[in-house]
């Protein structure tokens, strides 16, 4: 391994709660602070555009744009959902005359209005509802993952790929009914969809409340641009949440299966660090996900803990192995604030360090992550 991106998604968070940025980022986290020793600590924010014709313009803060910026994929190559993806993590297929769309399982409350966007229930249960979903429709078709992500597959349609529907995360208090008042009126068979899966949950409403689904971020086949074309040399994802493996897969790196990677707070760190230390890539990215959910519950003492769990069970750890001279980069994609739950463009931690060697880590912006990774890789300086 020449190379190592550690990505903790949803990093950065308020300043208020964030004792003027240190206290979530680096003065509870000891072996961060051993690999600042041998390089710099900077702070990006990732959506905003740099000086590289290919990033000239913000984006709006979210993990599909962010981590494709940092693996150096222009703006204008970028899909603008990230559901094909998740759906290639999970091993679906999707035909050239179908779109995809993710598609949460949410509560509403008495008055229709968006309560929750990441409901759950026992998994038998929900195994047993989501199946007979399935057989229920036959214009759609559900692929149901575990737990509140699910995708749907629908026929092809260019008008809904005009459609902007809100992400149900960031809609919390608005009627579901105005949410999806487009995509009802531009597809009726996906409102059938929706109207008949909500009367198959009715056994399992909570009271006063009522569980649904809620598809959105449309997306068709895409392409993107292969990582050895990129930067000649073999690339290898390490994560559990299906946009990161998607993007992997989509790229032509390696992916490895975990079967523990939660993306959430209790993910398998032992899992992802023997998955880490076992590559023979050249390039490897490793993804952690739950500093982001525990922001999404507005949790900020759970995410601080998260990150002080990262540091002493993976970041501890790894440098006990580490090469001399790995290429370290330790970085957030957006900030996730813990008091709204809500992506930010807030700047994130952005690490730059090779470890155990005297070399200038200096970034003038997030852009030249990868120019420093991949330096001294097939001659690339």
């Amino acid at each position: 391994m020449h190379s190592l991106m550690v990505l903790i998604d949803g990093w950065g968070d308020d300043y208020q709660q964030a004792v003027a940025g240190e206290t979530a980022a680096v003065a509870d986290l000891p072996n961060l602070k051993r690999i600042l020793a041998w390089g710099r600590l900077h702070y990006f924010s990732i959506c905003e555009k740099t000086a590289a014709p290919a990033f000239s313009r913000a984006v709006v803060p979210g993990s599909l744009s962010c981590i494709l910026r940092l693996l150096g994929i222009p703006d204008v190559k970028q899909p603008r959902s990230r559901s094909y993806l998740e759906l290639l993590a999970s091993g679906g297929k999707m035909r050239p005359d179908q779109l995809v769309l993710r598609c949460n399982l949410v509560t509403k409350d008495a008055r229709g209005r968006l309560a929750a966007f990441n409901s759950v229930l026992p998994w038998p249960e929900l195994q047993n509802l989501f199946q007979k979903i399935r057989q229920s429709f036959q214009a759609v078709e559900f692929w149901p993952q575990q737990g509140y992500k699910n995708l749907l597959l629908v026929p092809y349609d260019p008008a809904l790929l005009t459609l902007s529907i809100a992400p149900p995360h960031e809609s919390l208090g608005r009627p579901v009914q105005d949410l999806l008042a487009g995509l009802r009126q531009a597809a009726p068979d996906i409102g059938d969809f929706l109207d008949g899966s909500e009367e198959l949950f009715k056994p399992y409403n909570p009271v006063g409340y009522s569980y649904g689904l809620y598809p959105w971020g449309i997306s068709p086949q895409i392409t993107l641009p292969q990582f050895k074309t990129l930067y000649h040399g073999q690339g290898e994802v390490v994560g559990g949440i299906g946009l990161v493996r998607g993007l992997g897969l989509a790229m032509g790196m390696r992916v490895p299966y975990l079967a523990r990677a939660t993306g959430d707070v209790d993910t398998d760190l032992q899992a992802k660090l023997e998955a880490v230390l076992a590559s023979q890539a050249d390039f490897v990215l490793v993804h952690f996900n739950g500093a982001d959910e525990a922001a999404h519950r507005e949790n900020f003492l759970e995410k601080k803990a998260f990150l002080a769990r990262l540091d002493r069970e993976f970041l501890g750890p790894l440098l006990k192995w580490a090469p001399q001279g790995l290429r370290i980069i330790i970085c957030g994609d957006h900030a996730t604030s813990s008091l709204t739950g809500k992506h930010t463009r807030d700047a994130v931690p952005f690490a730059a360090a090779v470890w155990e060697k005297e070399e200038s880590c200096l970034l003038a912006d997030w852009d030249e992550a990868m120019g420093f990774l991949m330096k001294g890789r097939n001659g690339n300086d």
